[in-house]
């Protein structure tokens, strides 16, 4: 019979036949307790020296077995370890060795695989940059109610990481501040040679005026960085005749939508914008234009000077800043337009509903109408009237989800039928003018989109376009000679400056008017 030999396999750990010898038949691929066994049968049927098995008692087959195994186990362990550690004393001896900041990564040796034997070196310091070599970058965009510490954390990156890239952003900006439709720019790369590991990310502000990173090098801490583009203002000045509408007029002269919303705030105080404004109004507006180094408009500035003339009414206002740095607006001699409630706390809004009896479009009979109505298409944002407290905030019966604000001990505001809340407020929360509290919906007793809004003196409501307060802060002494000289520079720019924007003389068809059911109800 051929003789077989048993070796250990470093793969699978186990003791593996080759060949057997006699009648000794060994266990292939088997664990060293299934060997022994196997041994001890062997030795049964072998014929063995007289001597031998007179010294083996009945156990005495199982026992030689496993002494057996134990002998040829530390044959190859020794074998092994010699091989290996002559295979190390060669490799000692081998001339121009790699450094030990080098890796060896094995060269392609075509279809056929790899190669061992053909190495490539790439120096630690080489992986460590290689994040910048090898990243890819992921935009993502804000949504509503998303915090940006969770949004890292869906998005693939360790809670840890995310944690600590947001703590450094808040050294240059509140990430709170962060608005729905914010894109986001990601970025990831080989980090300690691991792939796929967070980078930094970074997201522009104002137009691309400011742009907002944070960002590690390599293996390092990770660093936040506000960067300032340098802009270059232009005046613009704009005229426009009214046909209808005030903000489509501005929009048809050029005037930027965002300027006509600011200007229409501006005017909210003093003008009714759905009684007062008639065919043959004009309008005159100056602002700024800003511009970065390669000639791109990135935004426009605030309005520093605005003019309507209403049936050949002239009302001018003027920006300027008195020493408490509060920024307003004021008329030519000094007073500001700002009141203690507006009479429009909404932008491009239409009048469809007044103050007084009428019938009830859905109850049908007749009820007072305690407040008016603005239509305007959902969403549209409704700004607090004046300075207040919030006393209740909620869904108020047929009113939908409503506010209601208190001014002082005389005057209250409420707001109905809106879409949602500004989330920022709660019952008990200081609400400043101009802020947004809600915006436009169709909740309640409702027949289309609109704002319901009611003015209440001494708890009970009165018309809100009646309403007659005193003007804001009056300029004297010092404050209003340094007024009176920004007013004469403001209009000495305003007659020199070319007309950059001009009245449009454009078909109507340019500005196209959605068709929307007007809102009314409670």
């Amino acid at each position: 019979m051929g003789q077989r030999r048993i070796t250990y396999s470093i793969t699978t750990h186990q003791w593996v036949p080759v060949k057997h010898s006699g009648r000794l038949a060994l266990l292939r691929g088997k664990s060293l307790s299934g060997l022994a066994k196997r041994i001890a049968k062997g030795l049964k049927r072998s014929p063995i020296p007289a001597a031998i098995a007179g010294a083996v008692p009945k156990a005495g087959p199982i026992a030689l077995a496993g002494l057996l195994v134990a002998l040829i186990a530390s044959v190859l362990v020794g074998t092994l370890y010699l091989s290996n550690h002559s295979d190390i004393q060669a490799e000692a001896k081998v001339p121009n060795r790699a450094p030990q900041n080098v890796i060896a990564m094995p060269k392609s040796g075509g279809p056929g695989g790899v190669k061992a034997n053909n190495t490539a070196s790439i120096r630690l310091a080489d992986v460590e940059h290689a994040t910048y070599r090898k990243s890819h970058k992921r935009q993502i965009r804000i949504r509503r109610g998303d915090n940006l510490t969770s949004r890292l954390i869906r998005e693939g990156v360790p809670s840890r990481e995310a944690r600590t890239a947001i703590r450094v952003l808040g050294k240059v900006f509140n990430p709170r501040k962060l608005r729905s439709g914010q894109f986001i720019e990601l970025t990831f790369g080989i980090v300690e040679m691991v792939p796929e590991r967070f980078v930094g990310l970074r997201f522009d502000l104002e137009n691309g005026a400011r742009t907002v990173s944070v960002a590690r090098r390599g293996k390092g801490p990770f660093s936040a960085q506000e960067v300032k583009k340098r802009l270059t203002p232009q005046l613009v000045r704009g005229n426009a005749m009214i046909e209808s509408s005030l903000y489509v007029a501005g929009l048809r002269a050029g005037v930027p939508p965002a300027v006509m919303i600011q200007l229409i705030q501006i005017y909210s105080f003093d003008v009714d914008f759905q009684r007062e404004i008639r065919k043959g109004d004009k309008l005159e507006v100056m602002f700024n234009n800003y511009y970065d180094d390669g000639g791109k408009l990135v935004r426009q500035g605030d309005v520093l000077y605005a003019s309507l003339t209403l049936r050949g009414t002239i009302i001018p206002l003027y920006r300027f800043t008195p020493p408490n740095g509060r920024v307003d607006y004021f008329n030519r001699k000094g007073e500001s337009v700002r009141k203690a409630l507006m009479r429009t706390p909404i932008d491009g809004a239409r009048l469809t509903s007044g103050f007084g009896r009428r019938l009830h479009p859905i109850l049908h009979y007749t009820k007072l109408h305690t407040g008016i109505d603005f239509a305007a298409p959902v969403g549209t944002p409704i700004y607090a009237a004046g300075n207040g407290t919030i006393t209740m905030r909620g869904w108020n019966g047929g009113y939908g989800r409503y506010i209601r604000i208190r001014h002082n001990d005389s005057y209250q505001t409420a707001y109905a039928h809106m879409s949602r809340l500004a989330p920022s407020f709660s019952i008990g929360s200081r609400v400043r003018q101009g802020q947004i509290i809600g915006y436009v919906g169709n909740t309640g007793r409702s027949t289309g989109p609109h704002l319901h809004y009611e003015v209440h003196y001494k708890n009970r409501p009165i018309n809100p376009m009646g309403l007659k307060l005193p003007a804001g802060q009056k300029l004297r002494n010092k404050n209003l000679e340094e007024f009176l000289g920004r007013r004469i520079l403001v209009d000495r720019m305003y007659r020199q400056r070319a007309k950059d924007v001009k009245v449009a003389s454009a078909p109507k068809s340019r500005i196209k008017s959605k068709n929307r059911r007007d809102g009314d109800g409670t």
